[in-house]
């Protein structure tokens, strides 16, 4: 899903570096050589962006308070981490909206994990490299963190809000990556 904030963003960004189109006043030459400029700080700009790609750019952007976790080549481990990191950072007190922690066993009730892998991942565009901005974070705060946070009970049994797991709602199933390498038919 792309929020308004993505587009505002992708706005500001190509305004920061427009391109100027040479002075019709300017002889031929000095158009070139415009242009011949503008073209270099074109391919630094891409070559910076390419470099920061391929690096893999995982700079915190500077509202994000907390050192943010890891992100570990298997992704079933990046998003552990992030439960890990969501549980240390976002419940809140008891009767509070924010109360329950995401449970121990949130892999084995499907939607529920399906709606931590969204909610991490958005938190990670919000926060993290060249995609965050202050905008998305903060939407994220306010309406996708209190929605997740409201349906974690629909998804558990309430013992497992309690670290005691018990089945509830859809039956666990392995997830993509454990059925890529189950060797069962």
């Amino acid at each position: 899903m792309t929020s308004g904030h993505d587009d505002e963003e992708g706005t500001r960004a190509r305004s920061e570096h427009p391109v100027a189109a040479p002075s019709t006043d300017a002889s031929p030459e000095e158009q070139i050589s415009a242009l011949r400029q503008e073209l270099a700080e074109l391919r630094d700009i891409v070559q910076a962006l390419v470099a920061d790609d391929q690096r893999g750019r995982v700079d915190p952007a500077p509202w994000c308070w907390f050192q943010p976790p890891e992100l570990a080549e298997d992704p079933r481990a990046a998003l552990a981490a992030w439960v890990d990191f969501h549980n240390a950072t976002y419940v809140g007190a008891p009767g509070g909206a924010a109360q329950h922690p995401i449970p121990a066993c949130w892999r084995e009730h499907p939607g529920l994990a399906a709606e931590v892998a969204t909610l991490a991942a958005y938190w990670r565009h919000s926060n993290i490299g060249q995609s965050a901005h202050p905008g998305n974070a903060q939407y994220w705060h306010d309406r996708y963190r209190p929605g997740f946070t409201a349906r974690i009970p629909d998804y558990v049994h309430r013992s497992c809000l309690d670290g005691d797991h018990q089945p509830a709602g859809a039956p666990a199933r392995p997830d993509r990556w454990t059925a890529e390498n189950s060797s069962d038919p």
